[in-house]
């Protein structure tokens, strides 16, 4: 019996990708987004410099920061959360791209679109 093969980075692209779609979706709808995300929403509308993606990994870069002066100390493998910050940052900036094309005249699609953003 041949042993199947999990390749865990396309696993953890594809996480990215379908985590921001889901993000992009939600906000598309207009409905609210999730409370892990809206820090770096507020941020992107507040500051129109910022796009959301950027206030992402710029939020998780100070979150960075104060963690390590907190527990007074700095490991190398606490940059591979701020590298991940910004992989999704960029993808969540050409998710939210592409959503600008989505018809969103209508509440039932809206709806549709803020159910699959949850899901998602």
């Amino acid at each position: 019996m041949k042993k199947k093969v999990f390749y865990e980075e396309l696993a953890y692209i594809f996480g990215l990708i379908i985590l921001t779609m889901g993000v992009a979706l939600m906000e598309k709808a207009d409905f609210g987004v999730s409370m892990v995300v809206v820090p770096a929403y507020l941020f992107s509308l507040r500051f129109s410099f910022m796009s959301f993606g950027m206030a992402e990994y710029l939020l998780q870069a100070v979150l960075l920061i104060i963690m390590c002066l907190a527990l007074r100390r700095f490991r190398a493998q606490y940059l591979f959360s701020f590298v991940t910050a910004v992989i999704y940052g960029f993808i969540l900036d050409g998710v939210m791209l592409i959503a600008v094309f989505l018809p969103v005249e209508a509440l039932v699609l809206r709806i549709v679109w803020y159910v699959l953003g949850v899901v998602l």
